[in-house]
């Protein structure tokens, strides 16, 4: 997600790199709505400010009931606040990041090949495919994969389980000799976190 200073500071850009990629996201209703959003959090914190300074000393009846009506109007405006904030942080979940200049602009039917290498091998046989090839081998469950966790998903059997974890245990020796520092995750992320490193939840989940 990007920062909402970035988005100020870089207005056209990120408009222009939202139209590159053919999305439709009303950045001028974002930054009108950053506007209200900030007035609004100053009113909040010029109130606050008031009513913290005003319970130090002992106030008289009158002040009292003026501290009352502050409090009300504080709250009702921490309330438009809270509403606004909520199309707010959707609306600007939605803006994409920004573009590389050096990538190409277009859909599929705008590629450019850049370079053909070798040539398609020639069988005396009947070539399998990939699927077929791990189906006859035993390596790849994919009704149970479906069962479990829904379509697209399978499970890998015997030695397909062995070669992953030698490419795993490959990666890490190469990545451990660079310095990373290897760790093992919780399972589950909540919201806020994921939102943070750019994942966008897609409102309640299962499998997050």
């Amino acid at each position: 997600m990007l920062d909402i200073k970035f988005i100020r500071q870089n207005e056209e850009e990120v408009k222009k790199s939202i139209a590159d990629r053919g999305m439709s996201v009303d950045v001028d209703e974002l930054l009108g709505l950053d506007g209200k959003r900030r007035a609004l959090i100053v009113k909040v914190e010029e109130g606050r400010a008031i009513r913290n300074k005003k319970s130090a000393d002992k106030p008289s009846s009158e002040e009292i009931e003026k501290m009352r009506d502050l409090g009300d109007e504080i709250a009702r405006t921490e309330k438009e606040l809270k509403d606004l904030e909520i199309y707010y942080f959707e609306l600007l979940k939605k803006v994409p990041n920004t573009i590389h200049l050096d990538v190409p602009r277009g859909g599929e039917e705008n590629f450019n090949v850049l370079e053909e290498t070798g040539i398609a091998p020639k069988f005396s046989f009947s070539a399998k495919g990939h699927e077929e090839l791990m189906l006859g081998l035993d390596l790849i469950d994919f009704d149970r994969g479906t069962k479990v966790a829904g379509n697209k998903f399978y499970f890998i059997k015997n030695d397909l389980v062995r070669l992953n974890q030698a490419l795993l245990n490959y990666g890490i020796d190469i990545t451990t000799k660079h310095g990373f520092t290897l760790m093992e995750t919780p399972d589950l992320a909540r919201d806020d976190i994921l939102s943070g490193i750019g994942f966008n939840p897609r409102g309640p989940e299962t499998q997050v």
